[in-house]
């Protein structure tokens, strides 16, 4: 029995052909074809070629399969050869399959090709030879196994990225999708930064939330455990805790910033430190 593909693509063009003997041995070639061609061309180049090497191998009569149904219905007489450039190859591959005692041709579909597309892909990325390689590099890998179709590169990048071990350890892209904003600060709680952390479950005393500051200069960080975020419990953690500690700072971020702006009736930051100035008589 005798399998045959040839693809054609932009870069080049390549066949490939499988002999499975009686007793199951495989044997498995591929071929790079060295003129650009069409895919039909390509797929003729392959079938010529093991017709053969079955012949210096003396192998009376062969079962030939294809996924090509032009190829095969044409040398089958089903289909006529209407393009010049696959008349010498038709007319070639005839030549040899006349000098056997015999031989069967069938068509075999794409879709039943895909099953062993995909124990060949699983079997070089992540069997056990495997090494979790990439697109490019599992492709030049699993042409030395014996193995070529049209759309090998696509299908091993699409492969790639449908493997979860490829997605855990990828080269990241550490660069930041846009430009830092760097905040200078020159002395210790000139600046602080806040956010709230949710929790996933209520602690002992019901509560839900924390509140985490941080100063910029020193890393100093305060927290404080809330049942629930109220613009009026945050401002006055930030009374209790860090003006009354460490002073009015220059600077305050957070995420919800609005929440503040509506309590203090401000629209700016200086507003809002000012009315807290004013009120506690810093």
């Amino acid at each position: 029995m005798m399998f045959f593909n040839g693809a054609a693509q932009s870069d080049g063009a390549g066949a490939r052909v499988v002999f499975v003997s009686p007793q199951r041995q495989v044997l498995t070639y591929a071929f790079t074809l060295g003129e650009k061609c069409s895919n039909n061309v390509a797929e003729y180049q392959a079938l010529i070629i093991g017709l053969q090497m079955a012949l210096e191998l003396g192998i009376p009569s062969l079962a030939v399969s294809g996924n090509s149904k032009l190829v095969i219905n044409q040398l089958l007489k089903e289909y006529e050869v209407k393009k010049e450039d696959l008349v010498p190859y038709f007319r070639y591959a005839t030549n040899l399959i006349n000098k056997f005692k015999s031989v069967e041709l069938e068509h075999i579909p794409r879709e039943e090709n895909q099953d062993e597309v995909d124990q060949a892909m699983d079997e070089a990325h992540s069997g056990v030879c495997g090494a979790q390689q990439s697109g490019p590099k599992l492709h030049f890998r699993i042409k030395r196994m014996g193995y070529y179709w049209l759309t090998m590169v696509k299908d091993y990048l699409d492969y790639a990225k449908r493997c979860q071990a490829c997605q855990f350890h990828a080269n990241f892209i550490h660069q930041p999708p846009e430009l830092l904003h760097p905040t200078v600060v020159s002395w210790p709680f000139d600046g602080w930064g806040q956010d709230v952390v949710g929790l996933q479950q209520k602690s002992f005393g019901g509560h839900l939330y924390i509140l985490a500051v941080t100063d910029y200069f020193s890393k100093w960080a305060e927290a404080f455990p809330l049942k629930e975020v109220k613009k009026e419990i945050v401002v006055n953690f930030i009374k209790n805790n860090l003006i009354f500690r460490y002073g009015v700072p220059r600077l305050y971020h957070h995420r919800q910033w609005k929440a503040f702006l509506q309590y203090t009736d401000g629209s700016t930051l200086h507003q809002f430190w000012f009315q807290a100035a004013q009120l506690l008589n810093v």
